[in-house]
């Protein structure tokens, strides 16, 4: 089921539900009002009749004159008629057939007490009312003679029934406009609502269609964003950051391949051509072990770049860290350096800051790396006798160790690419020194791995300034 069709069932069955409802309730709220009109209509005439009643202590009277009395008219007229106790038919309406509906309605009545009720008669509905009449009261003097046409009786009883018919068919007929106002409402409703899921999500087909359309071989392609900056926008939006991001992942795999093909085959070339030229003779063994010695120097430069593109290459997980040590940061870099007694530049290397203690939470291990690196990579590039300072300080909860040196510095154009793998400046290339360009890539690795990372400021003729920063306490 589309996307489309699922939005439209949920829509159309909550509208459904909703008319439903709305429909029930006016109805039966028209139901219950009515009815309770029917109610009052039939009160009303059981009044009026009941007023022509006189009852006196001695009997009750009917007002001959009100005999031909019309309650209403049409086909909801009142039929009634007025009996005595013994059945006997004192007035009556002038409908046609209507002594067998009075009679019907005056037997489903007992007990002396009004009552109304609703029955059957001859497939139609009624509503029927009764009120007795007995004598009662106090009887008064009066000077006039009785009047011999009056007739008393012991007990009248009127008897009214109103025809329900029209009213159901009110009902029947406002029961046909609700169901057919919903019908043409869910009409209506599936066909606006359809055109405008359609429309709705039209931007998500013509960048599905996009998406399939990609080529590989054309990684610049993008999505088409739909304009209004709402939700697919966004969704556009971020989808083409993906694939710039994936773009920008698969062309920095695409060059650290290329570049590590170079830089492997240059001492692969190298080492193939010191033993094929120690095969063309026969050779003393002076020679041979020259060829060897070059040939193994060749084959650790080898491993080195291997190792080194292994350790890029394996994922954080797969690194195998080493357990974070709570250690002194001041004194395991008094130690550290003094390891380096044995290098050309060892009285370069200067250490401040290391005055007192300074606990860090960090690898040591891998700390060390990171330094030998930075180090190297000073003495390398700056003079003789010029210093290298490595210093070390504490900012919050973290601590700070810089490694600084003054020789010719970075160019600012090739700063974001000092970290990336086999990345070697101009100046370097030119002053043929010696490395591969990974030693940074591996250090700044490293330094994500025991701490917040590697940075590095340059100013160009002043020397380069690197800092690791590294927790003073767990992080977390």
């Amino acid at each position: 089921m589309t996307l489309t069709s699922r939005l439209m069932a949920f829509y159309l069955g909550s509208l459904a539900a909703v008319l439903a409802g709305f429909s029930t309730a006016l109805y039966m709220v028209a139901q219950d009002h009515l009815y309770r009109q029917a109610d009052e209509r039939l009160d009303a005439a059981l009044n009026v009749l009941g007023a022509i009643v006189e009852v006196t202590p001695d009997g009750v009277e009917w007002e001959s004159g009100e005999r031909n009395l019309r309650l209403s008219s049409g086909p909801d007229q009142i039929a009634w008629v007025v009996t005595d106790d013994t059945g006997l038919i004192v007035a009556r309406s002038e409908q046609p057939d209507s002594d067998d509906l009075l009679a019907d309605a005056t037997g489903r009545f007992r007990g002396p007490a009004d009552a109304t009720r609703r029955m059957h008669w001859r497939g139609e509905r009624w509503q029927a009312g009764q009120r007795r009449f007995v004598p009662g009261g106090t009887a008064k003097q009066d000077d006039q003679p009785p009047d011999p046409n009056e007739v008393k009786y012991p007990a009248l009883v009127v008897t009214a029934a109103l025809p329900l018919e029209p009213t159901r068919a009110l009902l029947h007929k406002m029961l046909a406009v609700l169901v057919g106002i919903s019908v043409c409402v869910l009409a209506a409703a599936l066909a606006g609502g359809r055109f405008v899921c359609r429309r709705a999500l039209l931007p998500v087909c013509r960048m599905a269609e996009d998406a399939r359309a990609i080529d590989p071989t054309d990684p610049a392609r993008r999505l088409s964003i739909p304009g209004g900056g709402d939700e697919l926008s966004d969704l556009g939006t971020a989808f083409n950051g993906l694939l710039a991001r994936l773009h920008e992942s698969a062309e920095r795999h695409r060059r650290f391949a290329g570049d590590a093909s170079h830089q492997l085959r240059t001492p692969l070339a190298a080492l193939l051509g010191q033993i094929e030229v120690a095969l063309r003779r026969d050779r003393n063994m002076a020679e041979y072990r020259n060829v060897l010695s070059t040939a193994q120097a060749k084959a650790t430069h080898l491993t080195r770049i291997v190792e080194a593109l292994l350790f890029l290459t394996r994922a954080g997980s797969e690194a195998g860290l080493p357990a974070r040590e709570r250690f002194d940061i001041a004194g395991w870099l008094r130690e550290y350096i003094d390891q380096w007694n044995n290098h050309a530049r060892f009285s370069d290397i200067r250490l401040v800051g290391a005055d007192g203690p300074l606990m860090v939470v960090s690898h040591p291990v891998l700390l060390g790396e990171i330094m030998t690196v930075l180090i190297d990579n000073a003495c390398r590039y700056s003079a003789v006798d010029s210093p290298v300072t490595v210093s070390v300080s504490q900012a919050g909860k973290t601590a700070r160790i810089e490694v600084a040196d003054r020789g010719p510095g970075i160019a600012a154009a090739d700063l974001p690419q000092v970290f990336t793998p086999f990345f070697r400046t101009a100046d370097a290339l030119r002053a043929n020194k010696q490395g591969v360009g990974l030693g940074l890539s591996i250090a700044r690795r490293l330094a994500e791995a025991v701490g917040r990372g590697l940075t590095v400021t340059s100013t160009t003729g002043e020397g380069c300034r690197f800092a690791v920063t590294v927790w003073t306490a767990p992080p977390g």
